[in-house]
């Protein structure tokens, strides 16, 4: 009986996938109200970005955006755990909501991170290098640890919110 309303919700969001899709009409019975639970976020979309690297994913280097120099992207288990533990619906305890939203803040500064060293001296090469007399990969690469490590400390000297 849903399954024509999800396809015309699934046209207008494309990101939400098709089951929570599904799942929400089968609670609110209403095109309109999924709408809304999707417009306002009660629906938790997952990361596209995240759900990329889950599995290694052969990229192929040109034009397209190159995920490394292997072009492969490499699987993090405890974002798999982090994702499975996390629901697909907005939690009513506000608790929930926070270690849900802080772990989620943990993994994309994580997945940055990895993204950032990944990145290639290639695709800086159009950036003006601290010493011009320094090969522009020896200057890149000691800029990226130097932030790397900066970050990190950051990260590190942050007290941790009380639940």
């Amino acid at each position: 009986f849903y399954s024509p309303q999800a396809h015309q919700i699934q046209e207008m969001f494309p990101q939400v996938p098709y089951h929570l899709v599904l799942q929400d009409l089968q609670l609110t019975r209403s095109v309109e109200v999924t709408t809304d639970n999707i417009l306002e976020g009660r629906i938790v979309v997952p990361f596209p970005a995240l759900a990329a690297e889950r599995s290694p994913v052969q990229v192929n280097p040109g034009p397209e955006e190159g995920e490394g120099a292997s072009g492969v992207v490499e699987t993090a288990p405890r974002e798999l755990n982090s994702l499975e533990v996390r629901g697909s619906r907005f939690s009513k305890s506000a608790e929930e909501r926070q270690k849900m939203l802080l772990q989620r803040k943990d993994e994309l500064l994580q997945q940055a991170r990895r993204r950032y060293l990944r990145k290639s001296p290639e695709d800086e090469e159009d950036l003006p290098t601290l010493e011009e007399d320094a090969p522009v990969s020896d200057v890149t690469m000691l800029r990226r640890r130097t932030m790397a490590a900066a970050a990190e400390r950051r990260m590190q000297s942050q007290p941790d919110p009380a639940p």
